[in-house]
């Protein structure tokens, strides 16, 4: 419902106006009243209206002055003016203060309701717009989100390239001036045995989020990824100025812990001033923290080779990966730590696999990974984990493969329509991002360019079989430019269609 205002020094004429209004208008405005110009302005900081009907002679200010005042805190609010005057010796200033309409007293019942009804109109749209702004603004949130995730996950492996980096700080709207690497060690808390697993994950998840609001307020950008009882963040700074980053992220995180009262173990890596440093400072910095909290070794070059082998989809090689880091794992004493580690590597699977296809994970494969404990039953778990996958992929593909020949015919015989890439995608039932990637990725092609492709070989079918003319057989094929077909033409075939109807004739 939107705010009216009636500011009129006049009983009768406020009572006459908020009648037409809750007659003509019973479920969209909801009206207040003053009868002064010092108390419009007052009520209408107070209640914020969307329109203001407001007489120029009123006791204590006129209406102009009033409307001067209200433009100063709401300057794209809608405002008629009622008056008995001549408006002529008014406009000049009405026009300055983007008044939208004059009415003059006695009021026009239909006046009044056609100028209503056209504010009305603007309001529903702005009010639709900035509905359709919030949930655009939510939406890029979310995106912003999984994006930073997978920045982290770029961040900890050595063979990322600073354009791929530079790609995602894009998406998320920050520039690269210095960055480090924080690890925060929060065993010391899960080890409490006066609290529960709830409170323990409670407090753990203040604690951050109290350094991210900190860090947000220091212009910092602090971005996050869980592991087994730690938390590595990163800290961004879009200036490379000589401010000393590390004692400001040193500061934020003892400030938090003494705030909260809790012992948490940290380090920080070195300063990274240069984009190109980040995956291989990072991915040194947390191999030289877990070499110091465990007393065995992780393979992380192997599992490094395992996710670019998963995201290839070359699944025996991953599954080839595995085996050596299980054999790894089991070769340590450590039955509790190795399955942490086992936990962990579940992580990274998981993350990749759903990476490729949310369908392609294993079923209750997060139950599953909590039970199992002896060697041939993790190197068993994970080997399931990639057959499930690639057969899922697999069976995935030849259904998309099925669909997009299904449409390739469908085109082939409605060629000369003028169909898009949305419609095309809503008949075999994708959106058209989806649609637009299996298109190239199935056809090697965009589809306006298998489009034009097959138009162009019809084409030729027809200047090699028939006399017509180009302009009909543009037509014919699709084009009602012959001008554009023409260019089309000559893009896909070397020449233009006329050099080819040439070539035909002398080839007879």
């Amino acid at each position: 419902m939107f705010q009216l205002l009636i500011a009129d020094d006049e009983s009768i004429e406020r009572q006459a106006l908020k009648s037409i209004i809750y007659q003509n208008f019973p479920n969209d405005f909801e009206v207040t009243e003053c009868s002064n110009g010092l108390d419009v302005v007052k009520q209408a900081e107070q209640v914020k209206p969307d329109i203001i009907f407001i007489d120029i002679k009123m006791p204590g200010q006129s209406g102009i002055e009033a409307i001067r005042q209200i433009r100063e805190f709401l300057p794209d609010i809608d405002i008629i003016i009622i008056t008995a005057y001549d408006y002529f010796d008014y406009a000049k200033e009405a026009i300055s203060l983007k008044v939208s309409e004059f009415l003059i007293k006695p009021i026009d019942i239909h006046e009044v309701i056609s100028q209503v009804e056209c504010l009305l109109g603007k309001l529903r749209k702005r009010e639709e717009s900035q509905k359709y702004s919030v949930e655009i603004e939510s939406k890029l949130e979310v995106i912003k989100i999984r994006y930073e995730q997978e920045f982290m996950d770029l961040l900890q492996r050595y063979n990322t390239t600073p354009q791929m980096l530079q790609e995602y700080l894009n998406i998320i709207d920050y520039s690269f001036g210095k960055g480090i690497a924080v690890i925060i060690d929060f065993e010391t808390v899960l080890e409490e045995e006066s609290i529960g697993k709830v409170q323990k994950d409670f407090i753990c998840t203040r604690f951050l989020n109290r350094i991210k609001v900190q860090s947000e307020k220091a212009g910092l950008k602090c971005m996050q990824q869980s592991e087994t009882d730690v938390e590595l963040l990163f800290f961004l700074s879009e200036t490379d100025s000589e401010e000393d980053l590390k004692q400001t992220v040193t500061t934020l995180i003892e400030n938090s812990k003494k705030n909260m009262s809790i012992t948490v173990s940290y380090e920080c890596s070195r300063l990274i001033q240069r984009i190109e440093d980040l995956p291989t400072t990072v991915y040194s910095f947390k191999q030289s923290f877990f070499s110091k909290k465990r007393t065995y070794f992780y393979p992380y070059e192997i599992e490094e080779r395992l996710i670019s082998e998963i995201e290839k989809k070359n699944f025996p090689e991953a599954k080839e990966c595995i085996r050596k880091i299980v054999k790894e794992l089991g070769k340590q004493d450590h039955s509790e730590l190795m399955q942490r580690e086992v936990h962990g590597l579940y992580t990274v699977v998981r993350r990749y696999i759903k990476g490729l296809s949310k369908e392609s994970l294993l079923p209750e494969a997060d139950k599953v990974v909590e039970n199992i404990k002896l060697e041939s039953d993790i190197l068993s778990f994970f080997e399931q984990l990639m057959d499930y996958a690639e057969k899922s992929l697999e069976q995935k593909s030849r259904k998309n493969q099925a669909l997009i020949q299904k449409i390739c015919n469908y085109l082939e015989e409605h060629y000369q329509e003028d169909i898009s890439l949305e419609e095309a995608a809503n008949i075999i039932g994708f959106s058209s991002f989806y649609f637009s990637k299996l298109m190239k990725e199935y056809c090697n092609m965009s589809y306006i360019d298998y489009v034009s492709t097959i138009r162009i070989k019809k084409a030729m079918s027809l200047f090699e079989t028939t006399d017509q003319t180009i302009s009909q057989i543009a037509l014919l094929v699709g084009y009602s430019d012959p001008n554009y077909f023409t260019r089309v033409f000559k893009k896909i075939v070397g020449k233009t269609p006329s050099a080819y109807k040439e070539q035909v004739k002398e080839g007879e």
